[in-house]
């Protein structure tokens, strides 16, 4: 056998024993061992390894956690899998492994917050927001005196979709607003001044008026200063007396960009209609807001996982008047129910099936993947409808999520979102962390707020 044929079957007997360990069990036990774990307090979590021999394991603080039901602390032990660990207080905690108590295996960060509970909602609800500036939401042609065709606007690079927050420097709310600027500033003669703010980017462009046959001054554009539309409350926390909704942001529905929100209200609503879902067309509520409405509270920021603001008074739920909420690693595949409206603002509990759960290391809308089984709700909707977003997604008495969107080609499935990004991106999570740790003069607990100092 010559070297060169002996050369490539050992290359082939050391591909081939590289990829039978890599199908292992053992081996994608160690490869899928977490970097970080995050915990409520009193609730355990197994860590995925399957290997022959024991590792020892400490601890960076005392009194946080136990491993197989004994203490941890800075102390090497041995420590066989598999593995549990069992949140003891809040806070952050540093893990070591080793193998042979010599090489160094993997660390992982044990983040344990407070458990918290929250009201679940399921209401329906007005939204009324008031953007931050102006939204660009077409062009229109302006015919001038002289039987000329002009674009002023667009010629200078203005896009559609672009928020006018101000014009020569002075901020601008309203589409009346902007028009008493432009008329003023064409009867003078002169350009204005336009600071658009286009994603990331605050632009200026100046633009002069055009006059029309009507003798009004035009841009030659189509803007908006508010949206309106009928969604879900998903939760709220009694004691910051914040909610969050509608479990998606609301962005502009000429755009498709979401609102940056100066201002706004949610509003008592009742479903009136409803319009089923078929394959290939949504169906959706039809709420309403009656003269007897009632302003549940404001809007402060929209976020990607919903609106968010202060109530103004106690919503009550009639199935549930208070639950922990789940962190995403705590969520399974299995039944569950969600609470929404689909008559008047009676509330009402229905079964759905979570298909999939989506490991995120990144909060993301489309955690969930639910599907509706109550037949009760098939029938009234034929799945998931717009309107129904926001709508919580309870597990064994536990908020897992709410409902998103739905599979325009199913509509008896669609997406959720994990509540526990809800409660990060709220601002909520943070506030509490934050209480807790004035309470109990702990440091603050990574990942979702700030660190206090120690």
């Amino acid at each position: 056998m010559n070297r060169e044929l002996r050369r490539k079957i050992v290359g082939m007997v050391i591909a081939l024993t590289i990829v039978a360990i890599c199908s292992t069990p053992q081996f994608k036990s160690v490869v899928n061992f977490p970097e970080e774990v995050r915990l409520q307090s009193g609730s355990t979590a197994d860590l995925p390894l399957n290997i022959p021999f024991a590792l020892y394991v400490r601890s960076d603080r005392h009194g946080m956690v136990r491993l197989n039901g004994e203490p941890l602390g800075d102390q090497w032990r041995v420590v066989n899998s598999p593995i549990r660990i069992e949140s003891e207080s809040a806070g952050r905690v540093n893990l070591e492994f080793r193998l042979f108590g010599l090489i160094p295996f993997k660390s992982v960060v044990v983040d344990i917050i407070p458990t918290i509970h929250v009201v679940p909602g399921g209401q329906s609800i007005g939204v009324v927001l008031q953007a931050d500036g102006v939204i660009v939401v077409g062009f229109a042609a302006v015919e001038g005196p002289d039987g000329r065709v002009y674009h002023p606007a667009r010629d200078r690079g203005v896009r559609v979709g672009d928020v006018i927050t101000h014009v020569d420097g002075r901020p601008v709310r309203s589409q009346r607003e902007l028009s008493a600027k432009i008329q003023a500033a064409g009867e003078s003669g002169r350009a204005v001044t336009l600071t658009l703010q286009r994603g990331e980017q605050t632009l200026q462009r100046p633009v002069q008026p055009r006059r029309a046959k009507d003798g009004r001054y035009l841009l030659g554009i189509f803007v908006r200063d508010s949206a309106a539309g009928v969604g879900t409350l998903t939760f709220h926390e009694r004691t910051t007396g914040k909610y969050v909704a509608i479990g998606h942001v609301i962005s502009d529905s000429e755009t498709n960009r979401p609102i940056e929100v100066r201002s706004g209200q949610i509003l008592s609503a009742e479903v009136s209609t409803v319009h089923q879902g078929k394959q290939g067309s949504p169906g959706e509520k039809v709420g309403v807001v009656t003269g007897n409405a009632v302003v549940l509270g404001n809007i402060e920021r929209n976020t990607p996982f919903g609106i968010v603001g202060t109530l103004k008074t106690e919503l009550v739920n009639p199935y549930y008047e208070s639950i922990p909420v789940a962190l995403a690693s705590e969520v399974v595949e299995g039944p569950a129910e969600i609470i929404t409206v689909i008559s008047g603002r009676r509330m009402e509990k229905f079964r759905v099936e979570i298909l999939r759960v989506r490991q995120q290391r990144w909060p993301d809308d489309k955690g969930l993947v639910v599907e509706i089984v109550d037949e009760r709700l098939l029938r009234a909707t034929g799945g998931i409808i717009q309107g129904m977003s926001g709508s919580p997604i309870i597990q064994k008495g536990r908020l897992v999520g709410a409902i998103t969107h739905v599979f325009v080609n199913d509509p008896t499935r669609g997406y959720g979102v994990y509540a526990e990004w809800m409660l990060r991106e709220s601002g909520i999570l943070e506030e509490l962390q934050r209480r807790y740790a004035e309470k109990t003069e702990e440091t603050s607990f990574s990942g979702y707020g700030r660190r206090k100092a120690s």
